[in-house]
């Protein structure tokens, strides 16, 4: 089922009318990106593993590995960039818990 919602789309599984399950929402353009998460959903919200894919030419183009926990950041955050750098960040009830590592393109 597609769900136009604002900004964005949902395509995916839906459980009384509302994301449930697995599914994707493709957020705008914006800059010359575009964006799509696809993972797990529960009551609406954003609950369990997905990916986020940032499309584009430029230093922004990556893909995030995510985990939340009822629409909450929640675990160990990868970012992958296209041009090799790594960041990992790790969140707990959707706040920062200061655990920060990058790594470059260059292992520096």
């Amino acid at each position: 089922m597609t769900i136009p919602a604002g900004k964005y789309t949902y395509e995916g599984e839906l459980a009384d009318g509302v994301p449930s399950g697995k599914g994707s929402i493709r957020y705008g353009f914006k800059e010359g990106y575009s964006c799509t998460y696809t993972g797990t959903f529960l009551n609406g919200m954003k609950h369990g593993t997905g990916k986020l894919e940032v499309k584009g030419k430029g230093a922004f183009a990556c893909i995030y590995e995510q985990r939340y926990t009822y629409d909450k950041k929640d675990g160990i955050f990868v970012i992958k960039y296209d041009h090799g750098n790594v960041y990992t960040q790790v969140f707990l009830d959707g706040k920062s818990q200061h655990v920060r590592k990058e790594v470059s393109s260059n292992n520096k």
